[in-house]
């Protein structure tokens, strides 16, 4: 008996060193060997057995810090979801289990430079055609529309020079742990951004209806509308700066070795697209309640239409993009799901240019 615990314990150990791992892994590792669930030679069994996937966690949680974890540059992919304490143990099955090394930022930037495109492109056509041929006059629906555009730009930059080449896509514990500390800066700056667009989007809708609708009621109306949409997006912005303190903390306290307190971040998402999604609803109501009265030529009223189906399908998005950002929330691999948010973020960003 003493021999075999002697074997198990020189396998682990110069498992555990031809991987780099910490001293705390190593002792998790000739820990539950000697269970005798699995041989240290069975590959097959340590990665697919319940019962050894189960004491590897409890051991690694209990036994090693976050970053301890993460300096385990290859060990055990024991299961597709652990607790943060763990994501590296994953990185190191990638070569013992042979599991796939999964990256969606390639096919991501593609999505997103095919979106900024496409915003630039009915951006040009939009000012092309009220300047060179309809010769309307600039208004505030027009520079709120350009403005919108303008915050696109450095998403654009933050998303491809910054969140994709910080891990974007990918496992966390597939990344260095300062990647994965810029890559939730770069969401972090990105969520800030998002409020002030989302409501440029809005006012620009809004004083477009300034110009059709000159009731005096209605008129009252929508600047009312504009300026608590403009409230709205600049105050959910600040809440998003200061939601941590030390502001630094958002980005941070992943690896539990920071101090810090933040406010709920769901709940300050779900009313944030509560109000988003209310005020969508809101604008397309006013258009409809003065539509029936409008003269206006068919083609002016097709056009109207055309806003009509991309302000639904903006809002569908929105309701989305709500159950992704909420499920980011609650990760425990934030790198690879902050995926689905970014590209329902993307999307309603974009497309909401257009409308």
């Amino acid at each position: 008996m003493l021999f075999i615990l002697c074997l198990i314990t020189i396998s682990s150990t110069a498992l555990a060193q031809s991987f780099q791992m910490p001293p705390c892994a190593q002792s998790c590792l000739t820990e539950v060997f000697t269970m005798g669930t699995c041989s240290p030679t069975d590959f097959e069994c340590t990665c697919t057995n319940p019962r050894f996937q189960s004491d590897i966690e409890l051991c690694d949680t209990s036994e090693c810090s976050i970053i301890e974890a993460l300096s385990m540059c290859a060990w055990s992919y024991w299961r597709n979801y652990l607790l943060i304490p763990l994501i590296a143990a994953k990185n190191i099955s990638l070569t013992l289990c042979g599991a796939p090394v999964r990256d969606r930022g390639p096919q991501y930037l593609v999505m997103t430079h095919t979106l900024f495109f496409l915003s630039l492109g009915f951006t040009l056509l939009r000012f092309g055609y009220r300047f060179g041929v309809a010769r309307i006059e600039f208004g505030y629906d027009d520079l709120c529309a350009f403005a919108a555009f303008l915050s696109i730009i450095p998403c654009e930059f933050l998303i491809a020079l910054g969140a994709v080449n910080n891990g974007l896509g990918k496992d966390i514990w597939t990344l260095r742990p300062d990647q994965t500390t810029k890559m939730l800066k770069f969401f972090y700056v990105l969520a800030v951004l998002y409020s002030p667009h989302i409501a440029f989007i809005k006012m620009s809708l809004l004083f477009f209806y300034l110009r059709l609708f000159v009731d005096t009621i209605v008129q009252r109306i929508l600047w009312a509308s504009i300026i608590f949409t403009g409230l709205w997006g600049t105050v959910y912005s600040l809440v998003f700066v200061f939601q941590c303190r030390p502001v630094h903390y958002f980005w941070k306290q992943w690896d539990g070795s920071h101090q810090g307190t933040c406010l709920n971040f769901s709940a300050i998402i779900d009313s944030q697209a509560a109000i988003n999604i209310a005020l969508d609803f809101w604008i397309l109501g006013i258009a409809l309640w003065q539509l029936r009265g409008l003269q206006a030529t068919w083609q002016k009223k097709t056009g109207i239409g055309f806003m009509f189906m991309v302000g639904f399908f903006i809002t569908i998005v929105t309701m989305i993009r709500l159950k992704a950002v909420n499920d980011f929330a609650f990760t425990k691999n934030p790198t690879w799901d902050f995926y689905e948010s970014s590209v329902w973020t993307e999307l309603e960003m974009c497309v909401g240019v257009i409308w």
